[in-house]
């Protein structure tokens, strides 16, 4: 008797609300709004760098909030993904029904009928299946992968290596994200606070120790260089680095040697395709490399 009273209480979701053709749509933070209100997703709240948009969201300021069915946008880089469940707790088989179920099968099948398969990535420690979809208006790839209780569609912008002719298109703090995140890099929105913004990938969240990652990208607002600092642990891979360099060599003239933070000699260049204000330098240490601009001041 509870469990129909339960039914005639709760309505059962029609999960036609969010469709492949949808997914499709989204390119920017207003088209993801979009979808999700025009579709009766409630708003379920702001969380570090996402927003976050739920059906038939059950409120739990202890456990945390429940939907079957959950989307979220990372403002900071543009992607982001649907969580669909399928299976689990009593809540939840009362608003999903045998058909309902179907949805992440359903779009994954549109995804691989209309999509072509692009690669396996890794986001956020789990592999997605990611494909290249010509009707798409986002930039990047659509991954999907299923676990024990649904299955995750993701929006994914691949990591592509940061490049000579990147660094010297930066000229502003807006060409500075528009590089980052076209890139495919997060933003670390713990560095800084007003004065420093800053990107990386892979990065391992830590509020006591401070967030890490093998490469990070530096814009200071305060006096608008820039920086790129590479290589935290034994495993990583320094061709990026080393072919900037070379291409600063081959492309640029050598200005000087040129102090930079914490004391460091920068060797630097004069770079005629150069959009920023004053000079590109690197430097090497034991446990990190840098590439910065510098812009000198006048004594």
């Amino acid at each position: 008797m509870k469990r129909l009273l339960l039914l005639l209480i709760i309505p059962t979701l029609s999960y036609s609300q969010i469709t492949y053709e949808d997914i499709m749509s989204i390119n920017s933070e207003k088209t993801f709004k979009r979808v999700m209100i025009e579709n009766d997703f409630e708003f379920g709240s702001y969380e570090l760098t996402y927003l976050f948009y739920g059906l038939s969201i059950m409120r739990d300021s202890i456990e945390g909030d429940k939907s079957p069915l959950w989307g979220g946008y990372n403002w900071s880089n543009g992607e982001f993904y649907f969580r669909l469940y399928d299976s689990g707790m009593e809540w939840l088989s009362l608003l999903i029904d045998e058909t309902d179920q179907s949805l992440y099968n359903s779009i994954v099948e549109k995804i691989k009928k209309n999509c072509e398969f692009y690669d396996i990535i890794e986001e956020y420690g789990d592999d997605y299946s990611c494909y290249s979809c010509s009707q798409s208006k986002y930039k990047g790839k659509i991954g999907f992968f299923k676990f024990d209780e649904g299955g995750m569609i993701r929006h994914i912008i691949p990591k592509q290596p940061i490049t000579y002719k990147d660094i010297m298109s930066i000229n502003s703090l807006s060409t500075f994200n528009n590089v980052m995140t076209e890139n495919g890099y997060d933003l670390n929105f713990d560095e800084g606070g007003d004065t420093i913004v800053g990107y990386g990938y892979d990065i391992e969240r830590d509020s006591i120790n401070g967030n890490t990652s093998p490469e990070w990208g530096v814009y200071d607002k305060t006096n608008d260089e820039f920086y790129f600092k590479f290589g935290f642990n034994s495993n990583y891979d320094y061709d990026f680095y080393n072919v900037i360099i070379d291409d600063i060599k081959k492309n640029c003239t050598f200005y000087d040697t040129l102090s930079g933070d914490n004391n460091r000699d920068y060797i630097s260049y004069d770079c005629p395709q150069s959009t920023y204000k004053g000079k590109i330098g690197y430097t090497i240490t034991d446990s990190v490399s840098y590439i910065r601009n510098i812009i000198q001041t006048e004594e």
